[in-house]
Parts: C-alpha cells; structure tokens; sequence
C-alpha cells in the first residue's frame, strides 16, 4: 500500500475510493474495465474490488438476436471470480424489441432469457436486474427488479410458441411494471395506442395519478394525443383543485394550532417568571427581617 494511504484513517480512505471508483453512469462490460486503483496492492483490492462492482451499474446491450450481448456476458462472468460475481448488485440489460424478434424459444440456441438466467445462476450473479426495452412502435420501457423475482415472473410464461415472441414478453413485462411498481419509466416516441391499450386495461392510470408530476408528465408521452386522456386531464385537474383546497384548508388549521400553541408558551414563560419574582420578593423580605433582628440584638447588648 502508499505510505500515504497507509498513514489515512480507514473512513478516509473509503471516501477516496468512493470518489475514485463509482461511476455516474453505467459500466459498460464490453468496454469498462477496473480502474488501475483496484490492482494496486493486495490489501487495496481487498478495500475497493467490493466497492467497485456492488456500488456501480453494470450494462451491456443484446441486438435483435442476442449474439453479441450473450456471449459478451459469458465471456465478463467467466473472466470474474465467484467472489466478485456476488458483489455485483445492479444489471442493466438494453433490448431493442422489433416484430418477430424472439425473447424465449423452445431452441436452445435462439432461447436468449434462458440463456442469460443460465450464465448468471453458474457464475452466482443474483443481482438487482433492470430491464431496458425498446420497441418498434417507438415506446421505451424500464422494469426493475431482483433477479429471483424476474426469474419466477418469467417461470409463469405458458410453454406456447407465441409466447416466445418479443411482443407477447413486452406485453407481460407492461403487466408486471404496474403489478411490481418498482422502477417504472416510460416513454412514448411515436403515436401508437399499444402502450395505452395494454397498461390502461390493467389500471396504471390510477398508479400514474398518484403524483400530479408523473401524471401529466408520463401522461403525456404515454398517451399522446388520446382523447381519452384529454377527457380525463380535465377530471384529474379538479380533483387535484379540490385536493389542493383541503390542504390548504388543512394547513390554515396547522398555523392556528401552532400560534395557539406559540402563545400558551409564552403565558407559561410569564407566569413562571412572574413566580420566580415573587419567590426573589420573599426572599428579600426575609433577608430584610433577618438584617433588623441583627441589628436589634446588636443595640440591646
């Protein structure tokens, strides 16, 4: 190790590591390596290889076939210990979704899922995997979720031919953003009603609707330029006037409260100061009484 490490407390040299290992941004596994600072020494990789690997977000990319991503995923799992392979804590995986495309297959070869669950069970990566879908109509989807979580979700899948395809997986994937709202972030690019047809059907309006922000915002995106929607941003806009009302209301009964409060404070400071010079009263008075006893048993000597 530096001698100048060497001489820092541990906690500062956390705060180094922290500022020299976690990126802002994901890691790439096809082009992101360690930085030099993790194979410095043997007990510097002890303190900043766990750090570097569970702190940071690893992603990597599958094309419409998979090849590429699969066996670059391989290859980075194969490459780390199975040490390592457990520190890892976020995965993102970026999917373009186009017609045809095939997410699950009964041929081992073009079943990309099961693939991907494989590598990661072998090498003991179970970490936090987050999803990052994009589709032909022009929708951007993310889901997040544990691995094992992902992992029943997709056990549920039926052993049909038409659930292997990349939309009938799109569409469960919709279902259990609203279901398993963890991470949810959607955006629409094009004027298709496919996203609004499948969330509106399960009642993510309702979710979208619990902040006014991600309503109108993700509204939106989601919807364009749906009549629906516009017929319903009136609705919402009264009811979060009627809501804004009763906290405001709630709020004016706040202040009451608190003032109330405020000036019984002060009327306890006054009467125990008030009392506190009373007792300082008597307590003169006595002193005074005492002082002429004094003085009267001093003359009558």
């Amino acid at each position: 190790m530096s001698p100048l490490l060497n001489k820092l407390s541990p906690e500062l040299r956390n705060a180094i590591y922290e500022l020299a290992l976690i990126a802002t941004h994901d890691i790439d596994i096809f082009t992101g390596s360690p930085p030099g600072l993790t194979q410095t020494c043997r007990q510097i990789r002890g303190e900043t290889i766990g750090l570097y690997y569970g702190d940071n977000t690893f992603a990597f990319n599958l094309d419409e076939k998979g090849r590429h991503g699969l066996d670059g995923v391989k290859a980075w799992l194969c490459a780390l210990s199975p040490a390592i392979c457990i520190q890892i804590r976020t995965l993102r995986v970026r999917m373009a979704v186009t017609k045809g495309t095939k997410i699950m297959s009964s041929k081992p070869q073009d079943d990309l899922w099961n693939q991907l669950v494989q590598h990661m069970q072998t090498s003991g990566c179970q970490p936090h995997v987050a999803f990052q879908v994009t589709c032909s109509h022009g929708s951007r989807i993310q889901y997040s979720d544990h691995f094992h979580q992902i992992l029943d979700h997709f056990k549920q899948f039926p052993g049909t031919p038409e659930s292997h395809s990349a939309e009938y997986w799109l569409t469960q994937l919709e279902c259990a953003l609203v279901r398993h709202l963890k991470c949810l972030s959607v955006q629409h690019l094009g004027r298709s009603r496919t996203l609004m047809d499948h969330v509106a059907a399960i009642g993510a309006w309702d979710l979208l609707a619990m902040t006014r922000e991600n309503a109108e915002h993700l509204g939106q995106m989601m919807f364009g330029d749906c009549k629906a929607w516009l017929a319903g941003q009136g609705s919402m806009d009264a009811e979060w006037s009627t809501l804004d009302d009763q906290l405001g209301r709630m709020d004016a009964v706040r202040r009451v409260q608190k003032a109330r409060l405020l000036a019984e404070k002060e009327l306890l400071r006054t009467e125990s100061a008030s009392i506190r010079a009373e007792n300082f009263s008597r307590e003169a008075k006595t002193a005074m009484l005492e002082a002429e006893r004094a003085t009267r048993a001093t003359g009558s000597r």
